[in-house]
């Protein structure tokens, strides 16, 4: 493993190899910069306890057995992709991240998980959102939903006083362990919540339920 973390050390992307339990064995000085943890601090540590990873609609995406690592060490193809984590001095930062897997150790026994990632301007990424945005307000314009007092209460009723919680912590950008914490409840229950919410409202992503429940007046925020 010496050779693979002497080449990541300098590297301008930021790169962090995870072992096969997920636990983080290097940090190189790129991701320290670009995060602002040490990796004297982190090593050892579980990667989603680090870095809370979420994808552009705030779903979780760094979690035990994560789904790209366990792609990845089963030597299937991990497209590029963005994510959101929790950096240490902006809040906050999306990063675009690329994963492979490396084989090491005296007999190549140790197979390891390595993300490199590069910061984007949030500015870039925040834009993309509200040109999503725009066009599903676009579509509601298209087939409208019918807003009467009636209709509104029988949404409203359609869900819980729980889901309807949940709803209004979702249009203020809460994520998942977001609104576990506020709600005092388990992740598993608010993903359970957010499905119940989708079914109800006949949406698809927590940005259709949002914008939904704002052209109909449903939020109680």
């Amino acid at each position: 493993m010496r050779r693979l973390f002497h080449a990541l050390m300098n590297t301008a992307d930021g790169a962090v190899v995870i072992s096969e339990e997920q636990r983080i064995v290097f940090w190189n000085r790129a991701a320290e910069e670009i995060l602002g943890y040490h990796g004297e601090d982190i090593t050892h540590r579980f990667c989603y306890h680090v870095m809370h990873g979420q994808d552009k609609a705030a779903w979780e995406i760094c979690l035990a057995n994560c789904e790209i690592a366990q792609a990845a060490l089963n030597s299937k193809p991990v497209p590029n992709f963005d994510m959101r984590v929790l950096s240490r001095h902006a809040g906050k930062q999306w990063l675009n991240v690329s994963t492979f897997t490396y084989r090491g150790g005296m007999n190549r026994d140790k197979k390891v998980v390595v993300h490199l990632f590069r910061a984007l301007e949030n500015q870039a990424v925040e834009e993309k959102v509200l040109n999503q945005m725009a066009d599903l307000v676009k579509r509601y314009k298209k087939t409208p939903v019918e807003t009467s007092r009636g209709n509104k209460m029988t949404t409203l009723t359609a869900l819980t006083k729980r889901e309807r919680e949940v709803l209004s912590l979702l249009a203020k950008n809460y994520g998942t362990n977001e609104i576990g914490e506020s709600l005092s409840i388990s992740i598993n229950t608010v993903r359970n919540h957010i499905q119940s919410i989708f079914q109800k409202l006949q949406v698809h992503s927590r940005l259709e339920a949002v914008i939904f429940a704002i052209k109909n007046d449903l939020l109680e925020i």
